[in-house]
């Protein structure tokens, strides 16, 4: 057709050569558009603009702009179409001083009144964060389109104002105006934020109302606020009236399980999806993978599903994808995978990282700044998640010249300078670092002296009696504590030079609204570690209702007391009142038949484990079954174990093993399990650089210079080294 309008001499044409621009920019194909906007003889403002909008529909800012200062350069002045063009592309981009830029020179030509410009501005401002000014502009429009409406609720729900956006779309049905498509998909964002039900009731009525179809979009939209509602039933019923053959349907619904942390339902409603014959997408794929996230049993299926999505031929270059994966090794606790998926992906963002630091700082504390580094070397911009992983990581290691630079790049960042989150950390890592003075200085610098920053102070207390001395200044400024204050207290309280504070935190808590399971739990634990057995049991007995994690408690405690006997008798009397025991509890069961000696039953119970209970055997198991071993004296039969492992994530059994080399004497097994530590570090350094160089754990070799200090100390360190197993 073009190459018609070529040879007919009518390329040239301002009216043809404009439709042209336009087709061509509708299309995406910006060469063509180019070349038939250079065809027209003497283009006007309009073949200008239809440019100017072609660039910017496209998202070519640069271009856009280029445009524009070319067409000032031919003494061609822009109309109301050129800015809502420029101003639309500013908004996307969000290019906040380009687009003051342009409102000047809308004021000049005196387009300010005009309603096109006014809606464009109030989406410009509202996209840039300046809300005050949409309001500005929104008050100033005599006559309100449904379009100046939609942009006042949008401008509302991007800068957090959502019950604003709710009452201006009150405002709407006042108006006589009839609400379109995107009012009510604006106005559903500001009632998921709300999590109102009532008014997501309201809202489904108004679209039935409205005479809107019902489609996918709107479909979808209403389960997912459903589900942000807390009301999965209706999310469901919902889903169900949808065409089966809407994937994004199936996605708003796993949403919703995975809100709901239903993380099995989640799964399920994945393999009937897929038993529909409906293919995933990366939409799905973070679902799926979240809800694996949401308990650590569903990990191994989480791996599964890993494997079998990038086995079909995907890779890891969806970056929202790869970082639900990495939450998902995150939240359970495999710092190695976590690593590994990194090392993979090809590019990061500031979530992949803020991920990856928080593992570190479960096990390996020294690599968290390492990374941070590392993020700020890919010119990744850090945010409140950023920091508070590597500030906790270096407080842990009492690290306060890195605590410092931190704290300096803090105060750098107008938008944390005043953080009361990254404050309330500075505090915990600064009284880490046993600088109280500065500590001091920044909770006094707190604009509200809350309740969290009072327990940051406290937290973080080396010296676990001035705990206490802050509690009572906390009380003495009428600020009143919470359930995280009382575990505060209680952590502080719990070792058996503390028994007297410990006693007198059980008095307060038994007088206050927080006496919970949460709190109970963390009672028992305390006295355990008080050495009051005795009081434990009280603690426990006092709880109206006795939940596993409770029970675990207990176990636990006896355990760490070597109470093997009343340990088992616990779990006999937990199973009687219908709990099933999970991996905590059978750990605490086999280190405490480790402490008392009895290694055949804890072999009865590890073979039991799989049989009886259908539990995966973990490493934990074998440790502490080697563990009883070791007190046995049986060494033999504990390194067999230890070749025997289900996997190898960390050389702890060996190092457990080794100790009780040392205290047997045994030298010649000493250095083999010597070298088989040394040998695993080397082996998965290696296996860490060939997957992309992923700097994971540490190397330790000949130099002894590296060694941990538990190594330093054995006698067999000067030995030569000889192959491992």
């Amino acid at each position: 057709m073009h190459t018609h309008i070529i040879a007919s001499g009518y390329a040239s044409d301002v009216v043809v050569g404009c439709a042209l621009v336009t087709f061509y920019g509708k299309i995406g194909d910006l060469n063509n558009a180019k070349e038939a906007f250079d065809q027209v003889l003497s283009p006007n403002v309009v073949v200008w603009t239809a440019l100017i909008t072609a660039y910017s529909g496209n998202g070519r800012i640069k271009e856009a702009f280029e445009c524009y200062s070319q067409m000032q350069g031919k003494d061609i002045a822009p109309n109301e179409v050129t800015f809502v063009s420029l101003m639309d592309v500013c908004a996307r981009q969000a290019a906040l001083q380009m687009g003051i830029h342009l409102h000047t020179l809308i004021l000049l030509f005196g387009l300010d009144l005009s309603l096109g410009i006014s809606n464009v501005l109030i989406h410009f401002y509202g996209e840039c964060g300046h809300i005050e000014e949409c309001w500005k502009i929104f008050r100033g429009v005599k006559v309100k389109d449904i379009i100046s409406w939609n942009g006042m609720i949008t401008a509302c729900v991007c800068n957090g104002q959502s019950l604003q956006a709710m009452k201006i779309f009150l405002g709407i049905c006042e108006s006589g105006l009839r609400p379109t498509k995107a009012t009510f998909m604006s106005v559903f964002d500001a009632c998921t934020a709300l999590a109102m039900l009532s008014e997501a009731y309201n809202l489904h009525l108004h679209v039935l109302d409205s005479g809107i179809e019902l489609d996918g979009q709107v479909g979808n939209a209403l389960i997912s606020l459903y589900g942000s509602c807390n009301s999965l039933a209706d999310a469901q019923a919902m889903f169900l009236k949808m065409s089966k053959s809407n994937l994004v349907g199936w996605n708003a619904l796993l949403g919703a399980y995975v809100k709901h942390e239903r993380g099995e339902s989640a799964l399920a409603l994945y393999y009937q999806m897929i038993a529909e014959g409906l293919l995933p997408n990366n939409f799905t794929m973070i679902s799926v993978f979240s809800a694996c996230a949401c308990h650590r049993r569903l990990v191994s299926e989480g791996k599964h599903l890993h494997a079998c999505w990038f086995a079909g031929g995907r890779d890891h270059d969806d970056v929202a994808v790869c970082n639900s994966l990495l939450s998902m090794y995150g939240k359970s606790d495999n710092a190695w995978e976590v690593h590994k998926c990194f090392s993979y992906m090809p590019l990061h963002n500031t979530i992949s990282y803020n991920v990856l630091m928080s593992a570190c700082t479960n096990h390996y504390e020294i690599k968290a700044l390492q990374h941070f580094n590392d993020m700020l070397s890919e010119c990744l911009i850090p945010d409140v998640g950023s920091f508070l992983p590597v500030i906790k990581a270096c407080a842990n290691q009492g690290v306060l010249t890195e605590v410092s630079h931190l704290h300096v790049r803090v105060l750098t960042q107008r938008a944390y300078r005043h953080n009361n989150v990254l404050k309330n950390a500075l505090i915990y890592a600064y009284s880490r670092c046993n600088t109280l003075e500065i500590a001091q200085n920044i909770f006094d610098d707190l604009v509200e002296q809350c309740v969290v920053a009072w327990n940051s102070l406290m937290a973080a207390c080396i010296n676990k009696s001035l705990s206490f001395t802050f509690f009572d200044q906390m009380l003495h400024k009428a600020v009143l504590p919470n359930e995280v204050t009382y575990l505060t207290l209680i952590t502080s309280s719990a070792s058996q030079a503390m028994i007297t504070l410990a006693s007198q935190v059980h008095a307060r808590i038994i007088c206050s609204p927080f006496f919970n399971f949460v709190v109970g739990t963390a009672l028992v634990y305390m006295h355990g570690c008080c050495g009051q057995l005795e009081s434990a049991f009280i603690t426990f007995k006092a709880m109206q209702m006795q939940n596993l994690v409770l029970w675990n408690a207990i176990l636990t405690v006896c355990a760490h007391h070597g109470k093997g006997k009343e340990t088992l008798q616990c779990l006999e009397q937990m199973q009687l009142e219908g709990l099933s025991p999970d991996e905590v509890s059978f750990i605490a069961c086999l280190s405490a038949c480790g402490h008392d000696g009895r290694v055949v039953e804890a072999f009865k119970m590890l073979s039991a484990i799989e049989s009886n209970y259908g539990l995966q055997l973990i490493d934990d198991y074998y440790s502490c079954i080697i563990d009883a071993l070791g007190r046995a004296g049986q060494l033999e039969c504990a390194e067999f174990l230890l070749k025997t492992m289900v996997s190898q994530i960390l050389p702890a059994p060996g190092m457990t093993i080794l100790s009780f080399c040392e205290h047997h004497r045994d030298l010649e097994r000493g250095h083999r399990i010597y070298n088989w530590i040394l040998d695993f570090e080397l082996i998965t350094q290696r296996k860490l650089l060939e997957e992309k160089n992923c700097p994971t754990v540490l190397c330790f070799d000949d130099d002894t210079s590296k060694m941990p200090a538990f190594l330093k100390k054995c006698p067999w360190v000067a030995m030569t080294r000889s192959s491992p197993f």
